[in-house]
């Protein structure tokens, strides 16, 4: 583990241990994605995780990350930065591949996942018709991505893109190399749903965390 992956785990640690005492019963955005994720990978599934990076879930959840993976009847990681894919942790069928042009038969995946990627899509229509021409009928997309509306991001979309990779490394102990433009073009229900209408997929289902 990097010096900046344990400057992180220690981080998040420490904001575990805080979390009770300063907000009891709030919790962590990726926990909800967790248990999604959990619900939808179930055995003999056939899963396709998109900028996937070298892990699926946060560093100390690499435990559970395993089980996730091995419960998959097929699990594949695909991603544009193939350094980073290189590194991954739990996926062993790794694919170097950008999301608007994916290199697999159509219908090949009942779930298909992207864990904080879709505001990094520059091309969303193009990129979500893609994804629903690889899921089988029936098959689900699960994202879990900022609001546009939430703080967060309102703070993120000040910050000039030049100032984001050390503002990253220094408050969240990232390396410069895990830090990607932002455009934002899907983190509305009003653009999830305009995306989901023009390149086929049902309506979508939002769940909101505090």
């Amino acid at each position: 583990m990097s010096a900046a992956e344990r400057y992180d785990a220690f981080c998040q640690r420490l904001y575990r241990r805080a979390v009770p005492w300063l907000a009891p019963g709030l919790r962590y955005s990726q926990a909800y994605y967790e248990d999604a994720l959990a619900a939808a990978v179930q055995p003999g599934v056939r899963w396709l995780d998109l900028g996937c990076g070298h892990h699926v879930l946060p560093e100390w959840r690499l435990e559970q990350e395993k089980r996730l993976v091995a419960a998959a009847g097929l699990a594949v990681g695909a991603d544009r930065d193939l350094p980073a894919m290189r590194q991954h942790r739990s996926l062993r069928l790794r694919v170097g591949s950008d999301i608007g042009q994916l290199p697999f038969a159509s219908g090949s995946f009942d779930v298909v996942t992207a864990n904080m990627v879709v505001e990094h899509l520059p091309a969303p229509d193009r990129q979500f018709r893609e994804i629903h021409r690889v899921l089988a009928p029936g098959g689900r997309f699960l994202f879990h991505t900022g609001n546009l509306y939430g703080y967060y991001i309102a703070v993120s979309r000040l910050i000039p893109e030049f100032c984001k990779r050390p503002l990253a490394r220094l408050l969240q102990g990232r390396v410069a190399e895990d830090v990607y433009p932002t455009c934002y073009l899907a983190n509305s229900s009003g653009q999830v749903k305009r995306l989901a209408a023009a390149t086929g997929f049902e309506a979508p289902r939002f769940v909101r965390f505090p």
